[in-house]
Protein backbone atom coordinates (compact mmCIF):
# COMPACT_ATOMS: atom_id res chain seq x y z
CA UNK A 1 0.00 0.00 0.00
CA UNK A 2 1.53 3.51 -1.24
CA UNK A 3 0.86 6.50 1.55
CA UNK A 4 1.16 9.70 -0.29
CA UNK A 5 1.71 12.70 1.82
CA UNK A 6 3.93 15.69 3.15
CA UNK A 7 7.34 14.89 4.16
CA UNK A 8 8.27 15.37 7.86
CA UNK A 9 11.64 17.32 8.85
CA UNK A 10 13.38 13.74 10.14
CA UNK A 11 12.21 12.26 6.67
CA UNK A 12 14.59 14.80 4.26
CA UNK A 13 17.87 12.97 4.18
CA UNK A 14 16.11 9.93 2.65
CA UNK A 15 14.56 12.55 -0.05
CA UNK A 16 18.34 13.53 -0.70
CA UNK A 17 19.60 9.97 -0.89
CA UNK A 18 17.10 9.38 -3.92
CA UNK A 19 17.29 12.74 -5.57
CA UNK A 20 21.29 12.39 -5.27
CA UNK A 21 21.19 8.79 -6.65
CA UNK A 22 18.92 10.17 -9.42
CA UNK A 23 20.67 13.13 -10.46
CA UNK A 24 24.18 13.53 -9.27
CA UNK A 25 27.22 11.63 -10.23
CA UNK A 26 30.71 11.74 -7.53
CA UNK A 27 31.75 14.82 -9.21
CA UNK A 28 29.04 16.55 -8.17
CA UNK A 29 27.33 18.11 -4.67
CA UNK A 30 24.71 16.78 -2.92
CA UNK A 31 21.33 17.80 -3.86
CA UNK A 32 20.68 18.22 -0.09
CA UNK A 33 23.22 21.14 -0.35
CA UNK A 34 22.54 22.31 -3.80
CA UNK A 35 19.02 22.96 -3.04
CA UNK A 36 18.43 23.92 0.51
CA UNK A 37 14.89 25.66 0.01
CA UNK A 38 14.23 22.06 -0.84
CA UNK A 39 15.62 19.99 1.54
CA UNK A 40 16.51 21.93 4.36
CA UNK A 41 14.27 20.60 7.68
CA UNK A 42 13.99 23.81 9.03
CA UNK A 43 11.68 24.96 6.10
CA UNK A 44 8.04 24.12 6.99
CA UNK A 45 7.38 21.29 5.21
CA UNK A 46 6.04 22.05 1.40
CA UNK A 47 7.67 18.57 -0.52
CA UNK A 48 5.56 15.46 -1.11
CA UNK A 49 6.76 11.91 -1.08
CA UNK A 50 5.10 8.59 -1.64
CA UNK A 51 6.15 5.81 0.99
CA UNK A 52 5.96 1.72 0.76
CA UNK A 53 6.43 0.34 4.16
CA UNK A 54 7.48 3.23 5.60
CA UNK A 55 9.94 3.93 2.93
CA UNK A 56 10.30 6.79 1.11
CA UNK A 57 10.21 5.53 -2.97
CA UNK A 58 8.63 9.12 -4.64
CA UNK A 59 9.83 12.24 -4.07
CA UNK A 60 8.69 15.84 -5.46
CA UNK A 61 10.29 19.43 -4.23
CA UNK A 62 7.81 22.14 -3.84
CA UNK A 63 9.42 25.77 -2.98
CA UNK A 64 7.01 28.86 -2.55
CA UNK A 65 8.23 31.85 -3.55
CA UNK A 66 6.71 35.31 -4.70
CA UNK A 67 7.69 36.77 -8.35
CA UNK A 68 6.93 40.71 -8.47
CA UNK A 69 6.07 42.13 -11.69
CA UNK A 70 6.20 45.87 -11.04
CA UNK A 71 3.90 46.16 -8.35
CA UNK A 72 1.89 42.74 -8.63
CA UNK A 73 3.04 39.73 -6.60
CA UNK A 74 2.52 36.57 -7.88
CA UNK A 75 2.10 33.47 -5.34
CA UNK A 76 4.50 30.91 -7.43
CA UNK A 77 5.37 27.19 -6.08
CA UNK A 78 8.52 25.56 -8.20
CA UNK A 79 8.85 22.06 -8.60
CA UNK A 80 11.95 20.19 -8.98
CA UNK A 81 14.42 16.94 -7.56
CA UNK A 82 11.81 14.86 -8.89
CA UNK A 83 12.54 11.07 -8.75
CA UNK A 84 11.07 8.04 -8.22
CA UNK A 85 13.20 4.58 -6.99
CA UNK A 86 14.21 2.53 -9.71
CA UNK A 87 12.05 -0.22 -8.58
CA UNK A 88 8.61 1.40 -8.43
CA UNK A 89 8.98 3.82 -11.69
CA UNK A 90 6.29 2.63 -14.46
CA UNK A 91 3.26 2.21 -11.35
CA UNK A 92 1.72 5.85 -11.88
CA UNK A 93 2.92 6.99 -8.45
CA UNK A 94 4.42 10.22 -9.66
CA UNK A 95 1.14 10.82 -11.45
CA UNK A 96 -0.98 10.05 -8.16
CA UNK A 97 1.72 11.87 -6.36
CA UNK A 98 1.68 15.03 -8.88
CA UNK A 99 -2.22 15.28 -8.47
CA UNK A 100 -1.57 15.66 -4.37
CA UNK A 101 0.56 18.57 -5.26
CA UNK A 102 -1.93 20.50 -7.64
CA UNK A 103 -4.48 19.65 -4.99
CA UNK A 104 -1.83 21.59 -2.40
CA UNK A 105 -0.82 24.74 -4.13
CA UNK A 106 -4.87 25.30 -4.85
CA UNK A 107 -5.59 25.21 -1.28
CA UNK A 108 -2.24 27.86 -0.98
CA UNK A 109 -3.47 30.57 -3.18
CA UNK A 110 -0.66 29.94 -5.28
CA UNK A 111 -1.25 31.08 -9.28
CA UNK A 112 1.28 29.10 -11.32
CA UNK A 113 3.48 26.36 -11.16
CA UNK A 114 7.07 26.04 -12.16
CA UNK A 115 8.08 23.03 -13.18
CA UNK A 116 11.77 22.40 -13.97
CA UNK A 117 11.16 19.95 -16.93
CA UNK A 118 9.32 18.92 -19.60
CA UNK A 119 8.24 14.82 -19.31
CA UNK A 120 5.16 13.41 -20.25
CA UNK A 121 4.31 13.30 -16.89
CA UNK A 122 3.72 17.27 -16.66
CA UNK A 123 2.94 17.95 -20.34
CA UNK A 124 -0.51 15.36 -20.17
CA UNK A 125 -1.86 17.16 -17.34
CA UNK A 126 -1.53 20.75 -18.97
CA UNK A 127 1.93 21.32 -18.19
CA UNK A 128 3.17 23.65 -21.10
CA UNK A 129 6.09 25.85 -22.40
CA UNK A 130 5.34 29.03 -22.25
CA UNK A 131 7.28 32.72 -22.74
CA UNK A 132 9.98 33.90 -25.07
CA UNK A 133 13.83 34.25 -23.94
CA UNK A 134 17.00 35.22 -26.30
CA UNK A 135 19.83 33.46 -25.49
CA UNK A 136 23.45 34.77 -26.45
CA UNK A 137 26.82 32.71 -26.83
CA UNK A 138 29.03 35.21 -26.12
CA UNK A 139 32.80 34.27 -27.21
CA UNK A 140 34.49 37.38 -27.39
CA UNK A 141 34.97 40.61 -25.04
CA UNK A 142 31.82 43.08 -26.01
CA UNK A 143 33.57 46.18 -24.53
CA UNK A 144 36.36 47.13 -22.79
CA UNK A 145 36.27 48.00 -19.09
CA UNK A 146 38.37 50.41 -16.70
CA UNK A 147 39.57 47.05 -14.45
CA UNK A 148 39.49 49.32 -11.34
CA UNK A 149 35.78 49.38 -11.20
CA UNK A 150 35.17 45.77 -10.91
CA UNK A 151 36.20 42.84 -8.51
CA UNK A 152 34.52 39.98 -7.34
CA UNK A 153 31.73 40.68 -4.27
CA UNK A 154 33.25 40.75 -0.46
CA UNK A 155 30.67 40.16 2.21
CA UNK A 156 30.17 43.20 2.99
CA UNK A 157 28.66 43.65 -0.32
CA UNK A 158 25.35 41.95 0.54
CA UNK A 159 22.85 44.70 1.44
CA UNK A 160 23.95 46.48 -1.78
CA UNK A 161 23.97 43.84 -4.08
CA UNK A 162 20.06 42.36 -2.54
CA UNK A 163 18.90 46.42 -2.91
CA UNK A 164 19.81 46.31 -6.65
CA UNK A 165 18.65 43.15 -7.40
CA UNK A 166 15.17 43.84 -5.92
CA UNK A 167 15.26 47.57 -7.60
CA UNK A 168 14.11 45.13 -11.38
CA UNK A 169 10.86 45.50 -12.71
CA UNK A 170 10.12 41.32 -12.33
CA UNK A 171 12.26 39.49 -10.25
CA UNK A 172 12.12 36.98 -7.31
CA UNK A 173 11.51 38.55 -4.04
CA UNK A 174 14.97 37.45 -1.81
CA UNK A 175 15.90 38.75 1.73
CA UNK A 176 19.58 39.38 2.55
CA UNK A 177 19.30 35.60 3.55
CA UNK A 178 17.73 34.46 0.87
CA UNK A 179 20.19 35.79 -1.52
CA UNK A 180 23.64 34.50 0.14
CA UNK A 181 22.15 30.85 0.61
CA UNK A 182 20.89 31.14 -3.09
CA UNK A 183 24.55 32.31 -4.61
CA UNK A 184 26.53 29.70 -1.45
CA UNK A 185 24.12 26.83 -2.76
CA UNK A 186 24.80 27.00 -6.93
CA UNK A 187 21.60 25.34 -7.77
CA UNK A 188 21.20 25.60 -11.54
CA UNK A 189 25.05 25.78 -11.81
CA UNK A 190 25.99 22.83 -9.64
CA UNK A 191 23.80 20.78 -12.24
CA UNK A 192 26.37 21.36 -14.70
CA UNK A 193 29.86 21.23 -12.29
CA UNK A 194 29.91 24.84 -12.28
CA UNK A 195 30.75 27.12 -9.53
CA UNK A 196 29.29 30.71 -8.41
CA UNK A 197 31.49 33.60 -8.99
CA UNK A 198 29.54 37.26 -8.31
CA UNK A 199 31.15 40.08 -9.25
CA UNK A 200 30.53 43.75 -8.79
CA UNK A 201 30.82 47.02 -10.68
CA UNK A 202 31.33 49.75 -8.61
CA UNK A 203 31.28 53.69 -8.93
CA UNK A 204 32.19 56.61 -6.37
CA UNK A 205 32.24 53.66 -3.94
CA UNK A 206 28.35 52.52 -4.77
CA UNK A 207 27.92 49.19 -5.72
CA UNK A 208 25.73 49.94 -9.32
CA UNK A 209 25.55 46.48 -11.14
CA UNK A 210 26.59 42.42 -10.45
CA UNK A 211 26.11 39.48 -12.25
CA UNK A 212 26.25 35.88 -10.84
CA UNK A 213 28.16 33.62 -13.37
CA UNK A 214 28.46 29.66 -12.75
CA UNK A 215 32.42 29.03 -13.89
CA UNK A 216 34.03 25.98 -14.72
CA UNK A 217 36.18 24.48 -12.76
CA UNK A 218 39.72 25.40 -13.63
CA UNK A 219 41.13 22.22 -14.47
CA UNK A 220 37.73 21.33 -16.40
CA UNK A 221 38.37 20.88 -20.61
CA UNK A 222 34.57 22.72 -20.35
CA UNK A 223 35.43 26.68 -20.59
CA UNK A 224 31.59 27.68 -20.93
CA UNK A 225 29.93 29.45 -18.39
CA UNK A 226 26.38 30.90 -17.37
CA UNK A 227 25.43 33.51 -16.30
CA UNK A 228 23.10 32.38 -13.31
CA UNK A 229 21.66 35.98 -12.42
CA UNK A 230 22.24 39.88 -12.83
CA UNK A 231 20.68 43.32 -12.04
CA UNK A 232 21.57 46.85 -13.09
CA UNK A 233 22.59 48.63 -15.69
CA UNK A 234 22.41 46.99 -19.23
CA UNK A 235 25.85 48.05 -20.49
CA UNK A 236 27.50 47.37 -17.36
CA UNK A 237 26.19 43.94 -16.91
CA UNK A 238 27.44 43.58 -20.45
CA UNK A 239 30.95 45.28 -18.81
CA UNK A 240 31.16 42.69 -16.25
CA UNK A 241 29.97 39.66 -18.78
CA UNK A 242 33.70 40.61 -20.88
CA UNK A 243 35.68 40.88 -17.69
CA UNK A 244 34.90 37.38 -16.49
CA UNK A 245 35.71 36.13 -19.73
CA UNK A 246 39.30 37.92 -19.35
CA UNK A 247 39.66 37.16 -15.74
CA UNK A 248 38.53 33.53 -15.55
CA UNK A 249 40.08 32.86 -19.14
CA UNK A 250 36.52 31.62 -20.22
CA UNK A 251 35.92 30.85 -23.95
CA UNK A 252 32.11 31.18 -23.91
CA UNK A 253 29.81 32.61 -21.51
CA UNK A 254 25.68 31.69 -22.00
CA UNK A 255 22.93 34.12 -20.98
CA UNK A 256 18.96 33.67 -21.47
CA UNK A 257 17.58 37.14 -21.41
CA UNK A 258 14.02 37.73 -20.87
CA UNK A 259 12.07 39.82 -24.03
CA UNK A 260 11.84 42.63 -21.35
CA UNK A 261 15.49 43.40 -20.94
CA UNK A 262 15.86 45.06 -24.50
CA UNK A 263 18.63 47.05 -23.47
CA UNK A 264 20.16 44.07 -22.58
CA UNK A 265 19.69 42.60 -25.86
CA UNK A 266 20.74 45.51 -27.73
CA UNK A 267 23.90 45.61 -26.15
CA UNK A 268 24.69 41.96 -27.07
CA UNK A 269 23.77 42.17 -30.74
CA UNK A 270 26.14 41.29 -32.72
CA UNK A 271 27.01 38.06 -30.78
CA UNK A 272 25.49 34.47 -31.78
CA UNK A 273 22.36 34.22 -30.64
CA UNK A 274 18.63 31.77 -30.74
CA UNK A 275 15.34 32.77 -29.52
CA UNK A 276 14.28 29.77 -26.95
CA UNK A 277 10.93 29.67 -24.22
CA UNK A 278 10.95 29.92 -20.66
CA UNK A 279 13.16 27.20 -19.18
CA UNK A 280 11.19 24.34 -18.35
CA UNK A 281 6.86 24.38 -18.14
CA UNK A 282 4.36 26.47 -16.22
CA UNK A 283 1.05 25.01 -15.07
CA UNK A 284 -1.90 26.93 -14.52
CA UNK A 285 -3.38 27.05 -11.01
CA UNK A 286 -6.24 29.35 -11.06
CA UNK A 287 -6.78 31.58 -14.46
CA UNK A 288 -8.74 33.73 -12.27
CA UNK A 289 -6.59 33.94 -9.19
CA UNK A 290 -3.68 34.81 -11.92
CA UNK A 291 -5.56 37.71 -13.21
CA UNK A 292 -6.39 39.08 -9.41
CA UNK A 293 -2.71 39.11 -8.85
CA UNK A 294 -1.70 40.09 -11.39
CA UNK A 295 -4.24 43.49 -11.35
CA UNK A 296 -1.78 45.93 -9.36
CA UNK A 297 0.56 45.48 -12.39
CA UNK A 298 -2.01 45.63 -15.89
CA UNK A 299 -4.13 48.33 -13.70
CA UNK A 300 -7.00 46.98 -15.91
CA UNK A 301 -10.16 45.94 -14.21
CA UNK A 302 -12.09 45.06 -17.83
CA UNK A 303 -10.29 41.66 -18.62
CA UNK A 304 -11.57 38.65 -17.33
CA UNK A 305 -10.51 35.02 -17.28
CA UNK A 306 -12.72 32.28 -17.00
CA UNK A 307 -12.06 28.66 -17.42
CA UNK A 308 -14.61 26.51 -19.34
CA UNK A 309 -13.08 23.40 -19.71
CA UNK A 310 -9.89 21.33 -18.68
CA UNK A 311 -7.87 23.24 -21.38
CA UNK A 312 -9.92 26.28 -22.70
CA UNK A 313 -10.11 29.76 -21.35
CA UNK A 314 -12.96 32.65 -21.80
CA UNK A 315 -11.02 35.86 -22.19
CA UNK A 316 -13.19 38.39 -21.81
CA UNK A 317 -12.29 42.50 -23.20
CA UNK A 318 -14.45 45.53 -23.13
CA UNK A 319 -17.49 42.79 -22.71
CA UNK A 320 -16.26 41.11 -25.74
CA UNK A 321 -15.35 37.47 -25.15
CA UNK A 322 -13.41 35.08 -26.69
CA UNK A 323 -12.64 31.25 -26.34
CA UNK A 324 -9.20 29.96 -26.52
CA UNK A 325 -6.98 26.78 -26.17
CA UNK A 326 -4.85 26.69 -23.26
CA UNK A 327 -1.34 27.22 -25.28
CA UNK A 328 -3.12 30.11 -26.91
CA UNK A 329 -3.52 31.64 -23.09
CA UNK A 330 0.31 31.14 -22.20
CA UNK A 331 0.99 32.86 -25.51
CA UNK A 332 -1.17 35.63 -24.63
CA UNK A 333 0.27 35.66 -21.35
CA UNK A 334 3.41 35.57 -21.18
CA UNK A 335 4.98 35.75 -25.55
CA UNK A 336 6.28 38.95 -26.46
CA UNK A 337 6.05 37.61 -30.62
CA UNK A 338 3.10 35.36 -30.72
CA UNK A 339 3.36 33.29 -33.72
CA UNK A 340 -0.74 33.39 -34.06
CA UNK A 341 -2.56 36.78 -35.19
CA UNK A 342 -5.35 36.09 -33.32
CA UNK A 343 -3.05 36.05 -29.86
CA UNK A 344 -1.56 39.51 -31.31
CA UNK A 345 -4.98 40.94 -31.45
CA UNK A 346 -5.96 40.19 -28.10
CA UNK A 347 -3.00 41.06 -26.84
CA UNK A 348 -3.32 44.43 -28.70
CA UNK A 349 -6.85 44.64 -27.16
CA UNK A 350 -5.74 44.67 -23.62
CA UNK A 351 -4.16 47.76 -23.94
CA UNK A 352 -0.75 46.73 -23.47
CA UNK A 353 -1.47 44.39 -20.09
CA UNK A 354 0.03 41.82 -22.05
CA UNK A 355 2.52 40.08 -22.53
CA UNK A 356 3.59 40.17 -18.77
CA UNK A 357 7.33 40.50 -18.14
CA UNK A 358 8.51 37.50 -16.19
CA UNK A 359 11.81 36.08 -15.22
CA UNK A 360 14.37 33.37 -16.60
CA UNK A 361 13.57 30.45 -14.21
CA UNK A 362 16.97 28.57 -14.71
CA UNK A 363 18.46 31.63 -11.89
CA UNK A 364 19.43 31.50 -8.58
CA UNK A 365 15.70 30.68 -7.31
CA UNK A 366 16.15 28.00 -9.89
CA UNK A 367 14.65 24.46 -8.50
Amino acid sequence: MIELRQLHAHEYQAAINLSDKTFRNANQKSMGDAFPSIFSPYMISQSFGAFYEGELVSFMGLVPSVIRIGEAKLRVYSLGSVCTAEEHRKKGIASQLLERVFQFIDASEASLLLVSGDRSLYTRVNCCHYGSVTRFNLRNRVQEVNENEIREMRAEDLFQINNIGQQRLVCYEQSIIDLQTLIHAEAYASCFNLSHKTIILKKDDIITSFVVIGIPDKDSTQQKAKAIEWAGHPNEIVKLLSNAMEAYKLEEIEIHIPWHEDELVGELKGNFYSKEKNQGTVYIVNAERLLHQLQPYIKNDSIQFRPTGADTIDVTIFNRSKTIYLKEFLSLLFDAEPSDSEIIKLQKETGGAFPIPFPYTAGLNYV
